[in-house]
């Protein structure tokens, strides 16, 4: 394990002077850009001591997230990662990448559907997080996600879930035209996920446990974007979003606290990916809503059945398209920009408080019955012990109906 100590800096005139192990010193321009220079002190547990000098001068190495280091170790300068400070004499287990994203249906078969200029900043921020998720090498994904019906009905939808397998199983047949995805395997991990359950029993927590689940966009949706080849094993956590009473955020951030806790703990290198909102409307149906709507009525129904419900009435699919059609041609705001800025802006921040304050009639009122699924990403800022994020893209997007955003942790985790 490293300890890291922040020693006082050199200035641009210190570094040209410093004589370094070697003679030479790679940090030797400063361009302008700084009079200070950071110096990391970093103390290994067997008392090897290296000085790390890390620059935002031009001239040297330019390594991920805009950073420059050079490590010194004895007589030998060299260019070094961050992650390979960090990694050396310690344990590979950790949280090494997380990200939270919608999953907007409309990401599947709608993408002719925005302006082309949109489209093409949202896929630039899609594929900075892929190369995150690359460049951090995890071994498995934790999903923190949410069930559409696809895995629990109204008559059986619990709080939190954990599906304990080594194969699950998507998308189902309904949904490989839109998702744009064939059905297939999906490794999973039966031993981590078995972890977790331990742990959160042990906590408090009464998880429903169940085998192998089905996958739809909830997990496949950010694995079509940030890994494509779907080679990772996945350890799915779902959460209820559909079906009051909810779980309150900060629930939700206390059950992240216990998988933070487990990840710790093990030596697997895992990436966390947290799926759904910002604000958004969706069509569905609730246990309150009105009998003389035949969309609710039908819907109802199916929702009741979970598993299997829409195969009993085929036709259901149908009317929620003509009724999001209905929807975005109406001329009704269905995207709240503002408090999409606002949820983003308080996990940029760190900001726990704040995001545990809001109730489910604030969410209701602000974010719309799809802005529920906020919980999955206060979920893994408990996992991650209230980090800040990074806002990588969001956009308003009006024919999908909702905000659409991707948030990081890599500048923290990286450190």
């Amino acid at each position: 394990m490293f300890i890291i100590e922040r020693a006082a800096p050199f200035s641009c005139e210190e570094q040209k002077r410093k004589s370094f192990p070697g003679g030479t010193s790679p940090q030797n321009q400063c361009g302008g850009r700084s009079d200070k220079v950071p110096r990391l002190q970093v103390k290994t547990i067997d008392s090897e001591i290296a000085t790390a000098y890390v620059n935002t001068c031009k001239g040297t190495l330019h390594v991920p997230f805009g950073w420059c280091l050079a490590i010194f170790v004895g007589n030998s300068p060299r260019p070094l990662l961050k992650r390979d400070i960090m990694e050396r004499n310690q344990p590979s287990g950790r949280a090494v990448a997380a990200f939270a994203m919608t999953h907007t249906p409309g990401l599947g078969n709608g993408l002719e559907d925005p302006p082309k200029e949109q489209v093409e900043r949202l896929m630039a921020g899609f594929a900075e997080a892929r190369a995150i998720l690359d460049e951090a090498r995890p071994e498995l994904v934790i999903g923190l996600i949410n069930d559409h019906f696809d895995m629990f009905g109204l008559d059986n939808m619990p709080t939190f879930s954990i599906g304990i397998a080594d194969d699950h199983w998507g998308p189902p047949a309904s949904a490989e035209n839109w998702l744009q995805m064939k059905r297939g395997r999906i490794a999973g991990n039966a031993d981590y996920a078995a972890d977790i359950y331990r742990e959160a029993v042990n906590s408090g927590f009464d998880l429903y446990r169940s085998g192998s689940v089905e996958l739809v966009h909830n997990m496949l949706m950010p694995f079509k974007f940030l890994r494509p080849e779907r080679d990772l094993p996945i350890v799915p956590i779902f959460t209820n979003c559909l079906a009051p009473p909810l779980p309150s955020m900060a629930r939700c951030y206390a059950l992240g606290e216990v998988i933070g806790r487990v990840i710790a703990r093990r030596p697997e290198r895992v990436a966390l990916i947290a799926s759904g909102g910002i604000s958004h409307w969706p069509p569905f149906a609730k246990e309150d809503g009105p009998e003389d709507d035949e969309l609710n009525r039908r819907m109802l129904k199916v929702q009741r059945v979970g598993p299997g419900g829409r195969e009993l009435d085929p036709g259901v699919r149908d009317l929620i398209h003509k009724r999001e059609a209905e929807m975005a041609a109406s001329g009704r705001n269905l995207i709240n920009v503002e408090w999409d800025k606002e949820v983003l802006a308080a996990f940029e921040r760190g900001d726990k408080k704040s995001l545990l304050e809001m109730t489910y009639e604030e969410i209701e009122r602000d974010g719309g019955n799809g802005g529920h699924e906020i919980a999955m990403w206060v979920m893994m800022m408990g996992a991650l012990n209230g980090a800040p994020s990074r806002t990588i893209v969001y956009e308003a997007v009006k024919e999908w109906m909702g905000g659409v955003g991707l948030i990081s942790y890599d500048r923290r985790l990286s450190l």
